[in-house]
């Protein structure tokens, strides 16, 4: 993508201009939306003015990899996603009220101001209101175009909106995120707030630490980046992003039912890896250090994923650490170790904890030089059939490898992923892998083209929630023509 150039989310007027869908899926994608407006007009007394999409995402590969700052390899739904129908009303009102209705009976109606409270446990709005306060701090951003200032200057107003989500919630596909990008960008387009692509996917990321989730910023960004028939390389710092097309297969979603998270908890294992790691190795800002891939860049000569991987197990020892071992090693106290290291994040009953730092740093390296390989055996271009049956089955070994590596070192399976994914590859996949945060929630398979119905029927026998899907387009603003 050429940072030069980043492009605004886009504005479509027509329906099918933001699906990549055809025939009855396009018509029941349209029936949403009719559905959607005459629900809205019957809540409000008028149509929306506009509405905000923003798709789920599946990750082909790259793990758990993102908060350590390494590069993903994700793909947007084409058609699970959170819609958002918006109007807003002009008023003489003191600070901006926004009335949130859902499709769903199982989240309740909401009245939020800027100063509602963002800390009511389990409440849909939270992740609303999570994108309004990110925007706030967006007001003087100007955005990649060049433009804004004065443009995005909007008196308080009341913004009336209506959901609808798709996304399967405790899934591994990204609901949360969803909800999130697509209320940032209904927001912004209440405000006149012109940010690109690139911005809006780090504002979005960047909200969802108001609600206590440290995100490395895969799911934003492909719900931003995603586009028609590509998957994409997400790299951070900045964040950018590539095509990757995947060879002729297949690409399958099984569901088991979530059965918990650790995710913060993991994002503070690699944190603290990285600052041992950095100390041991050397390095003179070693205190600084946050993220595994700081190992990386700070380290002179600069070393291989490969050597990092070797210097873990060098320098990092597989029992797991105590709080107090990690304060006696870095020559801090314990207060210093949970505010500088742990920070804002919550790890219930902290001083019991044990931190199993090898094992995930570990993951880390491994799971970033396969979304390299990944990647770089999808850029070349097979000479024959039999060379592209061969490049899929590699691909499917770096899936298969990766969800070994989700299983044995960084511990976010279930037996039951474990066994959909066995029950994946004995039904005709190259490669299943967990996909999401893990501890339950969807597998992703690879699936030769022409065994793709016999899959299906194998696998739904045992588990009958499948999605079949390909890459889909990013967020963006429907405008119906009539408006």
């Amino acid at each position: 993508m050429n940072s030069a150039a980043i492009p605004l989310p886009p504005v479509f007027h027509t329906v099918d201009e933001m699906y990549p869908l055809e025939g009855e899926d396009l018509k029941e994608i349209q029936s949403r939306y009719t559905n959607l407006t005459q629900q809205f007009e019957k809540i409000y007394g008028s149509a929306p003015a506009y509405f905000a999409r923003a798709p789920g995402r599946v990750n082909l590969i790259g793990e758990h990899v993102d908060y350590s700052g390494y590069g993903v390899l994700p793909m947007a739904l084409d058609r699970q996603d959170t819609i958002m129908a918006v109007r807003v009303v002009e008023g003489n009102v003191q600070e901006d009220t926004i009335n949130l209705h859902n499709v769903s009976d199982r989240f309740p109606t909401r009245a939020l101001t800027a100063s509602s409270s963002i800390d009511v446990a389990h409440d849909w709005s939270r992740y609303v209101l999570a994108a309004y306060r990110g925007l706030e701090q967006a007001k003087d951003l100007v955005g990649d175009d060049g433009r804004g200032g004065e443009e995005k200057q909007t008196p308080p107003q009341t913004i009336n909106i209506l959901t609808h989500g798709t996304v399967p919630i405790g899934s591994g596909l990204s609901s949360s995120s969803a909800l999130v990008c697509a209320s940032s960008l209904a927001l912004a387009q209440a405000n006149k707030q012109r940010l690109s692509k690139t911005q809006m996917a780090d504002l979005a990321c960047k909200a969802e630490r108001f609600i206590g989730m440290e995100s490395g910023g895969m799911d934003q960004a492909i719900s931003f980046l995603g586009e028609k028939g590509k998957a994409k390389r997400i790299d951070f710092d900045p964040l950018r992003a590539s095509d990757v097309m995947i060879p002729e297969g297949g690409v399958e979603a099984n569901k088991y039912a979530t059965l918990g998270s650790g995710y913060n908890m993991r994002v503070v294992e690699c944190r603290l890896a990285a600052v041992l790691l950095g100390k041991a190795l050397g390095i003179e800002d070693w205190v600084q250090i946050r993220r595994l891939i700081d190992v990386q860049k700070l380290h002179k000569p600069q070393p291989s994923l490969e050597d990092l991987a070797g210097f873990v197990k060098q320098h990092l020892h597989e029992e797991a650490y105590s709080l107090n071992e990690l304060a006696e090693l870095t020559g801090f106290d314990v207060d210093r170790v949970r505010k500088d290291y742990l920070g804002r994040i919550v790890v219930e009953d902290v001083n019991q904890k044990v931190f199993h730092l090898c094992q995930r740093s570990l993951h880390v390296y491994t799971e970033s030089k396969r979304v390299e390989d990944f990647q770089a055996i999808c850029q070349t271009k097979a000479a024959s059939a039999e060379e592209a049956s061969s490049q899929l089955e590699v691909l499917g070994k770096l899936m298969n490898e990766s969800h070994f590596s989700c299983r044995d070192l960084f511990a976010c399976s279930c037996s039951e992923l474990d066994q959909l994914t066995a029950l994946c590859r004995e039904a005709g996949a190259v490669g299943s892998r967990l996909t999401g945060a893990g501890w339950g929630g969807w597998t992703i398979s690879l699936v030769p083209t022409h065994k793709v119905d016999a899959f299906c029927t194998k696998v739904k026998e045992t588990f009958p929630e499948l999605l079949v899907t390909k890459p889909g387009t990013g967020a963006a603003v429907y405008v119906p023509i009539a408006h």
